[in-house]
Formats: structure tokens, C-alpha cells, sequence
């Protein structure tokens, strides 16, 4: 009787939990899709997303290793002078891969070809639904930074571009969703996002250490009210004192000069009046 109440309760869970919409294949192969969604499981010790780790999920070991790598090369962009930036990009990528709702916001279609890079590359064809205001968030918590200045201008562009990467890292082509609501049979996956000026205890946050808050000059929310607020420079900023003296000088200088020049010759002007004078008064023969 008990085994059959809990049998109950574990066919109740699986119609009330969203389940795994894909699982990661072999190094160099895209994502399997799965013929029907499966149940999460307890996903191992997981360096890419720490806060996952034993707990409930859809990331594999295969999916776990491409996110390490790639994560690397998040910190070596963005790691050092945004790190909150990293994270945020950290946690998009971890509730895409490893969330136990993935079956909510994700649908895999179909198998395609990709040309990217010279190279003709396998994908799983996905469309992925999102939160515009999560993604707006994520970008304004990178905005700053130049690599995302040469990437996009705006949230979606930004999510697009990383989409596009996908098809090279992980073998996912996506076709991105972005709604508020309920569309097309899926829900917009909401994720957490930190502003660039957030900080946390002994820095660590979801199991991610050494999180700081992103640097001034790529954060303004980072420099504080005074740095923020627009202060009228000095009447005479960048006003060169020692150029202007040494125009004045030399300006000076050719007064004087001229001045002398026509003084001398006003003075020499005035001594021929003076012979033609005296020749006048005392002719010779």
C-alpha cells in the first residue's frame, strides 16, 4: 500500500515539474534531441554552474565540460574588469543548459547544417523563449564594457550574437523568443541578474568566488554619487599658461622691434629734412 501511495506521488510530481528537453551527446556533436521530454536528475558535482551541483537538473558531464571552457574565455573578456558582468552571462548559460524547467522555454525541432567560420557544423535547431527584461538587464550589466560595445547595441542583439556562438560551442542553432507571456506553447525563461554594481559577502555568490563589483569605467553605478553627477569644469580647464607666455612674449617682442624699426626711421626721415634745410639756407656753388 505505501509503495503504491508513493508510486502515486512520484507520477503526481512528474505531471507538476517541467522536465529536460534535450541532453548533451559526445564531445564535437550537437545536443540529442529527445524524442519525449525526461525527468531531472541529480546532477554531479558541477563546476560551470556550482548552484546546480546536487542538486536536480538536465546538464550531463558532456555539457558540464563544454561549459567550463566557455566559461573560461568569459572570464578572460570580461573576468577582470566586469566580473558581474561573467557571472550574470554564467547564470544565462547555466538556466539554459541545466535548468529542471528546461522542457518550459525550450523546444528542440529539428537536426540542421550551420556555415559558420568556413565550416559546415551539425546543430540542433531550438527555439528558445526569454524574458525581454531579463535580457535587457543582462546587457545593461555589461554595456559598458568594449567587447560588448563590438557585439551589440542593444539586449536582444547582445543574446542573438551569443546564440550565434552556440552554433561553434555547443552545437545549438537558436531561434530566440523573446516574450513577457506565454507564446508559441512555451514560457520565457526569467533568470537572475545582478546590476554591474552589486557586491556580495566574502564575494561569492551561487558558489561563484572572487565577484566584484565591475570597475568605474565600466560601470557607472560604480563610481559612486559624486563621480556620477556632472560637475561644471573650472572657467580656465586646459588653459595652457606657459603657451599663451610665450606668444605674449614673442607677440611683445615684435612690437618692440617694429617699433624701434619705424622709430628709426622716422628719426632718419627727420634728419634728411633737417640737410635739405640747411642747403636751402646756405646754397654753394
Amino acid at each position: 500500500m505505501s509503495l503504491l501511495i508513493f508510486s502515486l506521488c512520484l507520477m503526481l510530481a512528474s505531471f507538476c515539474v517541467a522536465d529536460c528537453a534535450m541532453e548533451g551527446s559526445s564531445r564535437g556533436h550537437p545536443p540529442r534531441k529527445l524524442k519525449k521530454p525526461i525527468a531531472p536528475f541529480i546532477v554531479e558535482e558541477n563546476k560551470a554552474c556550482p548552484y546546480y551541483g546536487g542538486k536536480y537538473g538536465c546538464c550531463n558531464n558532456v555539457q558540464v565540460t563544454q561549459l567550463v571552457g566557455n566559461f573560461q574565455t568569459l572570464d578572460n573578456i570580461f573576468g577582470t574588469d566586469c566580473p558581474i558582468c561573467a557571472l550574470n552571462m554564467k547564470i544565462f548559460w547555466c538556466e539554459f543548459t541545466c535548468s529542471p524547467k528546461q522542457s518550459e522555454f525550450l523546444r528542440p525541432n529539428n537536426y540542421i547544417k550551420v556555415m559558420q567560420r568556413g565550416k559546415l557544423l551539425d546543430a540542433l535547431n531550438v527555439t528558445f523563449a526569454l524574458s525581454p527584461d531579463s535580457v535587457c538587464e543582462l546587457f545593461r550589466s555589461c554595456n559598458k564594457v568594449p567587447e560588448t560595445m563590438m557585439m551589440a547595441s542593444n539586449g536582444q542583439g547582445f543574446i542573438q550574437f551569443q546564440g550565434d556562438q552556440a552554433v561553434d560551442r555547443g552545437g545549438v542553432k537558436m531561434n530566440l523568443l523573446f516574450t513577457d507571456k506565454e507564446k508559441d506553447g512555451l514560457k520565457p525563461l526569467v533568470f537572475d541578474v545582478h546590476p554591474c554594481n552589486s557586491s556580495f559577502p566574502n564575494g561569492t555568490i551561487k558558489g561563484y568566488e572572487n565577484i566584484t563589483k565591475c570597475a568605474c569605467s565600466y560601470c557607472a553605478k560604480s563610481c559612486g554619487f559624486r563621480s556620477q553627477a556632472y560637475v561644471a569644469p573650472p572657467y580656465f580647464e586646459g588653459f595652457n599658461w606657459i603657451l599663451v607666455l610665450v606668444v605674449y612674449l614673442v607677440i611683445s617682442a615684435i612690437v618692440v622691434i617694429m617699433y624701434f624699426i619705424f622709430k628709426r626711421k622716422e628719426q632718419q626721415a627727420d634728419a634728411e629734412t633737417i640737410d635739405d634745410g640747411q642747403y636751402l639756407l646756405n646754397p654753394t656753388d
